[in-house]
């Protein structure tokens, strides 16, 4: 973990970089903790402890917001101008951003260019859309993602995935589509980031043996590969902030069996 920022009660650490994004983490530890560097926020912020006052630019306008826990906003314009502590208890927000070559001349570096000029948009822990899978256990909410309703990112997907407390609960074993498998996002391949908020678990990618995972650790799942995470706790729900690009969360809405049309293997 690379310390990005650091002053005034304040830090921003890089915990992992893929192909296609990067991930960050927001620190403020007291009241008056503040950021003002837009060049530290990502694209997508997602609030997962406390809660921040975060000044944003709309159109000429500068408005102010309150996000407590579960709350994200969207940051493709770099409209995020400042993020305070709004609270006595330490808040921590995860900041996700693409990363898009500019000689990579494709459909979704076209795209990226047009989300990069949108407003933000702030989408609050109970408008959250909601996936479940009963057969596993698994509940994935999508914070910000494609769509009017959902902050009209055309690509990147942030979505909070839930195991409830029990050894055993966990994710369908499913992979993502490479180059050429899926029209609604361009057909390209992508990545997906997987950040341990909370508890212990297994996780299962590609050949590899399945390693231990826990609150703290990233993993970076490579396009087209098998990929399951396993809750191992009885006492503790496993919480996973998962980062996909294109929107891979969205796919849920255009059909109704999105995982089955990803090789979905539910064991």
């Amino acid at each position: 973990m690379q310390t990005k920022y650091e002053s005034n009660n304040a830090a921003v650490y890089h915990l992992a970089e893929g192909k296609q994004q990067t991930i960050d983490r927001i620190e403020l530890n007291q009241k008056d903790a503040v950021i003002e560097n837009k060049e530290l926020f990502g694209e997508i912020c997602h609030v997962y402890e406390g809660k921040v006052k975060i000044v944003y630019k709309d159109g000429e306008a500068e408005k102010e917001a309150i996000l407590s826990e579960g709350d994200s906003i969207s940051n493709f314009g770099q409209n995020i101008m400042k993020i305070s502590s709004n609270s006595d208890v330490p808040a921590k927000i995860i900041s996700v951003s693409r990363i898009i070559p500019e000689k990579t001349k494709t459909a979704l570096f076209v795209e990226t260019k047009k989300t990069e000029n949108k407003p933000s948009f702030i989408r609050r822990k109970a408008d959250r859309a909601k996936f479940e899978t009963p057969e596993t256990g698994e509940t994935v909410f999508e914070m910000i993602g494609r769509g009017d309703d959902a902050g009209n990112s055309d690509d990147l997907s942030v979505a909070l995935a839930v195991f409830p407390a029990g050894i055993g609960n966990r994710s369908p074993e499913h992979r993502h589509p490479v180059a050429g498998e899926c029209a609604a996002i361009n057909n390209l391949p992508y990545e997906e980031s997987y950040i341990i908020l909370q508890g212990e678990g297994e996780m299962r990618l590609g050949d590899t043996e399945p390693f231990k995972v826990k609150a703290g650790d990233v993993v970076i799942i490579p396009p087209g590969e098998n990929h399951q995470v396993i809750n191992q706790s009885n006492e503790v729900d496993l919480l996973v902030d998962a980062g996909s690009q294109p929107g891979f969360h969205y796919l849920a809405k255009l059909d109704p069996k999105p995982r089955a049309n990803a090789s979905l293997k539910s064991k």
